[in-house]
């Protein structure tokens, strides 16, 4: 068998490989996601191996399946009404052969014009044909499916597309679907051709995409595959400690964490990309503060969420950082639930499930209405970033817009703040009028804060950091527009550079300031004037001795601030004033070019008019990243929290001198800015936050077409939101969990067509979806000459191929039920 992989293995104690952010990819939007992701994330196998996939449980007694004989008769004709009637009489014969049926019939539908509706992403996409479970009484009407009432999806060939193409889609629906679907491990998909009468099988996990070869339905071999096909969704790979209910109009999830610990009433509130960690967050509707976070984890890849979360909170409650419950690996019969994936010449990939109990959860920070509110909580932010660091001696790595929340209301229990953490202390307390408080304010009102910090997956204990230890981080991770110029690039940009002073805190609160924070008064003095550094060319640093540094975290602060007002527009009607295509693409596009398009002079930021004061402050803070401090001469410059200082000072002043300035108050419309058509009319895309309620790590998608503007604002189309939706990121990620990589054949890439540093004329193609959340990124090719020529060529991601598929060792106890033994077995080709 042949897959495309993610490129060489990596060891535990060495860095991360850094991939270039992926351009263009909006995964919520079918079509991006079936040329973009599909062609590397698809492998081919026979059609034994198929069958053992989804129906593995004492596969060979049963002769109905492996004979012709129960089949129903060949199709006649080539309408979809007649493939969709054969499929239900392949269920039917299922069910007659089966004598222990589950007490259900499925049932498959075709969609006509109308799409499933409440994807967790979405997305409005459309399979052709479906199936779900028909029940007696049945509570919700055909025409009113979910998503999640789903148990297969089906595309049928459109001579209007190509063969590959409806193949991608094929693979794409199945992929939706398991993001609507917490409860399966895997789940089954088909793709029909009516003209010649062929077919091909899916099956699709967090590891990868499976399919048959295309097959004739007149073989002999291919009833049994058909049989196969349905057992596998009246058996299905699933998840024992999830339970849905789908028959009633919204189905909803009940999850059992232990004998004692069980939530029910839960929806999916987001999704991370299927294949990969496939990140899954449920809540429930109302004062509930719970938040249940799934993913699949590839093992000894990085530090355990929950025991970073409880390190952090293990002396009281660490203020601004969400808490945690119960956590730990997802079990079936007493064995962790796992996925592998093993290509030819490289290490298996084995993901197991984990699942976090989270106590807090919030609105992203990107929905904050108004700068004064956004800035308090990044000078919040801050404080969590260098106290974690310096009394937790944990660092975030991925500070990101879908890791950063606003608490959605207050603790209204008891648990006492943590003693320990010296003089940290939140922006409220810091701008509160004066008042007799002699003896300082409580814990209570130093801690006060909306901000929430979430999404530790990526992050870091610096005590647990040596050779010796298999929990050794990959050391670049992180979010690519996110991610600090030297974390993502490895590059030191060369140069003489004027780093300016430190800012004296503003009159106004200064003397608050000395008495909450005294050590700091001390630790960063007066500086008498700035300071010339220069950094030596070839300063290119070796990824597997890179280390992660407090100030890097601080750099993505300032991106992020960078990202939420060029996206801003005032809720007011105003112009259109579109973001220009070489500033969008500057920030989000595969090529890093952050450097020469917003930290060099005389560039501009390209705000809203309303917002535009709002640009001196990002100015001022540029300055202090002209250069990277390593190279400074001064002492006060190398200390871990120096940028941190820095940035908060900036922040507190700017809040300060323009608190009675109207743009500070000005309320920041739901819908934000277009991006502008580049020359020739190419297309730009991008994944924004969109208007309605969002919760932990909810990360909002649009990207809509139209003649002279793409909108990012919510629309009722295909790859749009319905009010409230929200889409996967990030991903993440992070770039995104899925490799540019694979067979020559299936690639097909996005182009971003050379630019000049700052020349807005340039024509640009496409932009890529900055807010994908990306970790565990492929490494860029070695740069090199001049840093210009490096981030103004399009790089042509690398190629990889590889060869089959291997089983686990985890079998399941024998006397497991047969739906739990083909849940645990099917997970595994081979073995």
């Amino acid at each position: 068998m042949s897959t495309s992989v993610s490129g060489s293995s990596v060891g535990s104690n060495r860095s991360s490989p850094v991939k270039p952010n992926t351009a263009s990819i909006t995964s919520h939007i079918r079509s991006e996601w079936s040329k973009f992701i599909y062609p590397h994330r698809n492998t081919e196998i026979s059609k034994s191996d198929m069958k053992e996939l989804m129906c593995p449980v004492d596969y060979n007694d049963k002769d109905w399946i492996r004979s012709s004989d129960a089949a129903p008769e060949p199709l006649h004709s080539d309408t979809a009404e007649e493939y969709v009637d054969y499929l239900n009489e392949m269920s039917t014969a299922s069910l007659v052969q089966n004598d222990n049926g589950p007490g259900y019939r499925i049932t498959f539908a075709e969609t006509g014009s109308k799409p499933p509706a409440n994807h967790p992403t979405g997305t409005q996409c459309r399979p052709d044909i479906v199936a779900y479970k028909q029940q007696n009484p049945q509570r919700f009407d055909e025409a009113d499916l979910n998503w999640s009432h789903l148990e297969t999806t089906g595309e049928i060939y459109s001579k209007k597309e190509s063969k590959a193409g409806t193949e991608a889609q094929a693979g794409a629906y199945t992929a939706y679907h398991l993001q609507a679907r917490p409860d399966r491990v895997s789940v089954s998909g088909i793709w029909l051709k009516k003209e010649d009468k062929t077919f091909q099988l899916f099956i699709t996990s967090a590891c990868q995409v499976y399919h048959t070869s295309i097959l004739s339905i007149k073989d002999h071999g291919a009833p049994s595959l058909f049989f196969a096909f349905v057992w596998s969704l009246y058996y299905p790979d699933v998840d024992p400690s999830i339970s849905i209910n789908t028959n009633v109009p919204l189905p909803t999830f009940t999850v059992r964490v232990s004998d004692q610990e069980t939530y029910s009433g839960l929806k999916v509130s987001f999704t991370g990309d299927a294949i990969g960690r496939r990140t899954t967050i449920m809540t429930r509707n109302g004062l509930s503060a719970t938040v249940i976070k799934e993913q699949y984890i590839e093992d000894g890849r990085r530090f355990n969420e929950g025991e970073l979360l409880d390190i952090i909170h293990e002396k009281g409650v660490f203020p601004g950082v969400v808490r945690v419950g119960t956590y730990g690996p997802v079990e079936d019969q007493g064995s962790r639930i796992s996925i592998m994936h093993k290509p030819d010449g490289h290490r298996a990939i084995v993901r197991y499930k984990t699942r976090l109990v989270l106590k807090d959860k919030g609105i992203l920070l990107s929905k904050v209405k108004t700068i004064r509110q956004l800035l308090m909580c990044c000078y919040d932010l801050l404080e969590v970033i260098r106290n974690a660091d310096k009394h937790r001696g944990i660092l975030h790595r991925d500070i990101s817009s879908g890791n950063v929340l606003v608490r959605s209301k207050h603790r209204s229990d008891n648990e006492p703040f943590a003693k320990d953490l010296g003089d940290m202390c939140f922006c409220k307390c810091l701008l509160a009028q004066s008042k007799d408080d002699s003896d300082g304010p409580s814990l209570k009102e130093k801690f006060d804060t909306d901000l929430l910090l979430t999404d530790f997956d990526s992050a870091e204990d610096k005590n647990l950091n040596n050779p010796e230890d298999s929990r050794v981080p990959k050391a670049r991770t992180g979010t690519p527009i996110f991610m600090a110029r030297m974390v993502r690039n490895t590059t030191h940009f060369q140069g003489i550079f004027r780093l300016p002073v430190i800012l004296d805190v503003h009159e106004d609160v200064l003397s608050r300031y000395e008495k909450l924070y005294p050590d700091r008064v001390q630790d960063f003095p007066k500086q008498s004037r700035p300071e010339l550094v220069e950094v030596p060319p070839n300063q290119k640093v070796d990824p597997t001795d890179f280390q992660h540094k407090q100030c890097y975290d601080a750099e993505s602060v300032f991106w992020y601030l960078v990202w939420w007002s060029l996206l801003a527009r005032p809720a007011y009607v105003s112009p259109n004033e579109p973001i220009p295509p070489v500033t969008w693409s500057s920030l989000t596009g595969a090529k890093d070019s952050r450097h020469f398009n917003f930290i060099l002079p005389d560039t501009t930021f390209d705000l809203h008019s309303a917002y535009s004061e709002f640009a001196s402050l990002l100015e001022e803070m540029r300055t202090h990243l002209i250069a990277d401090l390593q190279f400074s001469k001064d002492p006060i410059k190398h200390r871990p929290d120096y940028l941190t200082e820095v940035f908060q000072r900036l922040i507190l002043n700017f809040l300060i001198e323009n608190k009675d300035k109207r743009f500070m108050v000005l309320k920041k419309s739901d819908t934000n800015r277009e991006v502008e058509l580049a020359a020739g009319g190419g297309a730009v895309m991008s994944k924004t936050p969109a208007s309605g309620p969002a919760t932990y790590a909810s990360l909002i998608g649009n990207s809509v077409r139209s003649s002279t503007n793409v909108s990012l604002a919510n629309k009722s189309s295909e790859g749009s939101l319905p009010p409230g939706g929200n889409s996967s990121t990030h991903g993440s990620n992070r770039g995104s969990p899925f490799p540019v990589l694979g067979p020559k054949r299936a690639f097909k890439k996005a182009t971003l067509k050379k630019s000049r540093i700052n020349k807005p004329t340039t024509s640009i193609s496409t932009v890529s979806s900055g807010t994908k959340r990306g970790r565990e990124l492929d490494e860029l090719s070695d740069e090199d000459e001049s840093e210009a020529k490096r981030y103004s060529r399009t790089r042509e991601p690398r190629r990889v191929s590889a060869q089959s598929v291997k089983s686990s060792p985890t079998r399941p106890e024998s006397g497991a039920s047969s739906s739990q033994q083909n849940s645990a077995k099917r997970r595994h080709i081979g073995e």
